[in-house]
């Protein structure tokens, strides 16, 4: 099977896990500085111990788009969800520029209670409405988070907490305008194809010793799927929206092959693959006009 020697090199090292943060925390900052965002995703997809791992890594990897001068040896969160919350437009969390306070309760934070080292916050800007995008320390003076869930559906490995943020000095070097815009849309595309590639490292991590057509195919998705993701861009395009569902099925198609643990923790996490699918489907009549008019 053709791939490059980096990846064979990752598949023959030791699995990283969720369960031994500093190592991976470590092994990504690295490939964060070597290879950027996409291939930082797909190499340390190539070491991960489950989807768990794999997932949390792309996520990480998707971080650098909120916010492209974090530090790679640094994790954050991005907070969005309230509970209840229908519509961006009833956000209860608040800022307030003129003492830098962040108010308000977040119902889903990645690993709030113990790696994160930033909160990303989207709030209201108490005087004129608009939403923003602040970021504060985990461990910032009012800050508690929840419990981590009981019975969290997938990717266990990984909870994700509630936080409060009671008058919370936010951190005054980032500051983000329009934050829908300018991230909270944007990020969906990159965190559902960063986390694809590291998804679909580990997965090729799991199979490639089965020399069939579905491996093969998936070690070449992988590459083209790496060589196509844009840094900064401002959500799925067409080409985008392509590649990604290629790059899905290439996953979906080479999972067939997965045997013992891997198997039980993949029929677990697989949905891992559709979770932003509500979001794309929105997105496909406006990004394929063509086929949309045809099927109406």
């Amino acid at each position: 099977m053709t791939m490059p020697d980096s990846w064979l090199q990752a598949i023959a090292q030791p699995a990283l896990s969720v369960t031994s943060p500093f190592t991976l925390r470590l092994t990504l900052a690295r490939l964060i500085r070597s290879s950027q965002s996409a291939g930082a995703a797909i190499q340390t997809g190539l070491r991960a111990d489950t989807p768990a791992t794999a997932f949390l890594a792309g996520y990480q990897c998707a971080m650098r788009f909120i916010d492209p001068a974090l530090e790679p040896e640094q994790w954050g969160a991005f907070c969005v969800s309230e509970k209840g919350l229908g519509s961006l437009s009833n956000m209860q969390t608040t800022y307030d520029r003129e003492t830098s306070l962040i108010t308000g309760v977040k119902s889903h934070a990645m690993l709030a209670r113990s790696v994160i080292d930033w909160f990303y916050v989207v709030a209201r800007d108490s005087a004129s409405g608009d939403l923003v995008c602040v970021r504060c320390r985990r461990d910032a003076q009012g800050t508690e988070a929840g419990p981590d869930p009981v019975n969290q559906a997938f990717v266990p490995e990984v909870p994700h907490n509630s936080v409060s943020f009671g008058q919370v000095r936010a951190d005054d070097a980032f500051l983000v305008d329009d934050a829908h815009n300018s991230l909270n849309k944007p990020f969906r595309f990159h965190e559902d194809y960063l986390c694809a590639l590291a998804i679909g490292g580990w997965m090729l991590r799991q199979v490639v010793n089965r020399e069939t057509e579905a491996v093969r195919h998936l070690a070449a998705t992988l590459s083209d799927a790496k060589a196509l993701y844009p840094a900064r861009a401002s959500g799925y395009t067409a080409e985008l929206m392509t590649m990604f569902d290629a790059l899905a099925a290439a996953i979906t198609g080479a999972a067939k092959f997965l045997a013992g643990d891997a198997a039980l923790q993949w029929q677990r996490d697989r949905v891992l693959l559709v979770m932003g699918e509500k979001a794309r489907a929105v997105l496909r009549p406006r990004l394929f006009p063509d086929i949309s008019d045809s099927e109406s």
